[in-house]
């Protein structure tokens, strides 16, 4: 009974996902470690970016880290600088910035080989703080600093310099957005800022995450006023049960999802995943599955994979994967020996006792919270479903299972395996020794 069980929830996930591309509520999704031992460079991974060949690239705290999904490489920045930001165009090149620095990579020889940029810079200006983002836009490339906005076109560099300190530039669509710290949101329009009116009740600084969000509008995260969304004149708090999280644990930033789903990483405690509606779809951290709960980077491939960069490790999360598990990392259950998935709930039996948790309210399926039923303590051998009705069976006996509550049928203790035979129950006992 067990393999069937499995193989419903595994074609029933695959299905949903084939049509309409669902992340699931239950368990979460197979999480891929990839600690420093295996990468061999610097704990903390600050940006992430892919190229068209599916190789990924990683800002790492010891320079630039390749991926190609079986070998890792790391190449050094001039003067061993943390990448802060990393970006990949269509023709090859891959471009960085660190404290004082930006220019590109290019392949030479199956190797990649540095130039930096900032000698096209104007005679007397230096960069003076660290670049944080980097944005490909066509025939030109943006870096980003807190203090200015360096557009590399033609061999030529323009500079943007912020009116007071900037945060982070966000790209949405072909739109770029950035905060100037204690005087709102502003877009970057050719190489001119404007601001958008009424972007100072976002409040005065933190805005952290912006991405596009249902009829071209926006969704917009900040560090301490939770979300909002933007229709192109108002900005509304978006009512989400999300919202105590992030504020909670630090939003740090975010990433679109299959069209519909949001993901955003924190500083304190993993990551959450909502709808557009703001439903909590999953969160995930440390407990079930990351190496660790601050999320300094987060990037969503074409293949359905969401990487994060943490402040110890890099993790991808297979969203894609028809698979979702259950982690007992505290040991409540002990060792699963049989389950089951009867009306609209499932169970687990165990060497502690018969657990259960609902598996779906109104077609809907829920979060596992698993709870013991009273009087079930002990050794579970069997779940079978025989005549409509659960049957557990127990090294005290055998049960009948009405959802939370049990009720015995044989007092033999040692229920090992039951069967079905017209007007007869068979079962089998296990020795004691």
């Amino acid at each position: 009974m067990l393999k069937l069980v499995r193989l419903f929830i595994f074609l029933s996930l695959t299905t949903s996902l084939i049509h309409a591309a669902d992340i699931k509520s239950i368990g979460v999704p197979y999480i891929e470690n990839y600690p420093k031992s295996v990468y061999a460079s610097g704990n903390q991974n600050w940006s992430i970016a892919k190229d068209n060949k599916g190789v990924m690239y990683f800002g790492n705290a010891e320079g630039l880290l390749t991926f190609d999904g079986k070998y890792w490489q790391k190449y050094q920045m001039p003067n061993r600088q943390i990448v802060r930001s990393v970006a990949t165009d269509q023709n090859g090149k891959i471009y960085t910035g660190g404290f004082g620095e930006f220019g590109y990579w290019a392949y030479l020889n199956n190797k990649l080989s540095y130039k930096s940029l900032t000698s096209l810079l104007p005679k007397g200006v230096k960069v003076s703080d660290e670049i944080w983002k980097i944005y490909v836009d066509r025939d030109r490339v943006i870096f980003q600093s807190f203090s200015r906005i360096f557009i590399y076109k033609n061999e030529k560099i323009e500079i943007i310099k912020a009116p007071s300190s900037f945060l982070f530039l966000h790209k949405v669509n072909n739109r770029y957005l950035i905060e100037v710290l204690d005087k709102g949101l502003f877009e970057l329009s050719g190489s001119k800022l404007i601001y958008i009116p009424n972007s100072d009740k976002l409040g005065k600084q933190g805005i952290l995450s912006i991405l596009p969000y249902k009829q071209n509008g926006l969704i917009i995260g900040t560090s301490k006023n939770g979300l909002f969304t933007y229709d192109g004149k108002n900005f509304t708090p978006l009512l989400t049960p999300a919202n105590n999280y992030l504020k909670t644990f630090q939003l740090n930033n975010g990433v679109k999802l299959l069209d519909k789903y949001y993901a955003y990483g924190t500083i304190l405690n993993g990551l959450i995943i909502i709808d557009e509606n703001g439903t909590v779809v999953q969160r995930i951290n440390k407990s079930s599955g990351l190496q660790n709960n601050t999320v300094l980077s987060i990037y969503a491939d074409n293949e359905q994979n969401l990487w994060t960069g943490l402040d110890n490790g890099i993790d991808r999360i297979e969203l894609n994967s028809p698979l979702y598990f259950y982690f007992d990392k505290t040991g409540q259950f002990g060792t699963v020996y049989s389950s089951i998935i009867f009306k609209d709930k499932i169970y687990l039996g165990t060497n502690q006792g018969l657990f259960y948790s609902y598996w779906s309210k109104n077609s809907e399926l829920v979060p596992f919270n698993f709870r013991l039923i009273p009087n079930s303590q002990g050794q579970v051998w069997e779940l079978a479903i025989l005549n409509n009705e659960l049957i557990c069976g127990h090294n005290n006996g055998t049960f009948k299972v009405v959802g939370d509550q049990i009720t015995w049928i044989s007092t033999i203790s040692g229920g090992w395996t039951i069967k079905n035979h017209p007007q007869i129950l068979i079962i089998s006992f296990k020795a004691h020794t």
